[in-house]
């Protein structure tokens, strides 16, 4: 025998409680691991950056190729993290419009903010002639950027979230001064340690804690 109607189910009180609760836990959830995604790509993407900024350093370019390729070098791996960002949220907006639109703006102010200490910085070093080279200030900077854009509160109400960010770039931070000292008192060159040191450790902060938001 087929049924021809549908039944509807009717929930006590106690249940339709439980039932909102389990959804907004989904809810919650499913914006957990959005967010934690997000950190996952910049990421990769502030590893890319890092990396196409050594193999310009290699490279020696003179003249206005070397200009061209400083200060345009970030501009293909910013809008491919531009563009994977839009569409993860654009599939959240799908199953949570509202949560996502302010979710959102909230990210796009977080991930600005990050890229303006990152990149803005390492433009101020560069055409200033600061003598700090560029990998070291990019593996600085990721770690103050990180730990000022997780650890603020921007991204996430979780305590524990905040503890990592704020302990993990500052760590990353104070790992780079602590480099650049040891290297000059012994007087060795910091430069080809931090051309491998940097990209890993900056990119596992940020993949971790993106991991990490993402699990919870």
């Amino acid at each position: 025998m087929t049924a021809t109607a549908s039944e509807q189910v009717t929930l006590t009180p106690d249940q339709a409680v439980r039932e909102i609760l389990r959804i907004e836990g989904h809810t919650q959830s499913l914006l957990q691991r959005t967010i934690g995604i997000t950190w996952m790509i910049w990421a990769v993407i502030s590893g890319g950056i890092f990396v196409t900024y050594e193999a310009i350093g290699i490279a020696h370019p003179s003249g206005s190729l070397a200009t061209l390729g400083y200060g345009s070098a970030w501009v293909p791996w910013v809008i491919l993290g531009a563009i994977s960002t839009t569409v993860l949220w654009r599939s959240l907006a799908l199953v949570l419009p509202s949560r996502s639109a302010s979710a959102t703006g909230v990210t796009a102010v977080a991930t600005a903010a990050f890229l303006a200490v990152v990149l803005g910085g390492l433009a101020v070093v560069s055409y200033a002639g600061i003598p700090v080279s560029a990998p070291s200030w990019a593996m600085f900077a990721i770690g103050i950027a990180a730990a000022a854009v997780g650890g603020s509160g921007l991204t996430t109400d979780s305590r524990s979230e905040r503890i990592y960010w704020l302990g993990g770039g500052a760590l990353l931070a104070s790992f780079t001064v602590a480099i650049s000292l040891v290297a000059g008192r012994i007087g060795y060159d910091p430069l080809g340690l931090l051309l491998v040191v940097g990209p890993l450790a900056s990119t596992a902060l940020v993949f971790v804690g993106g991991l990490y938001t993402a699990s919870r």
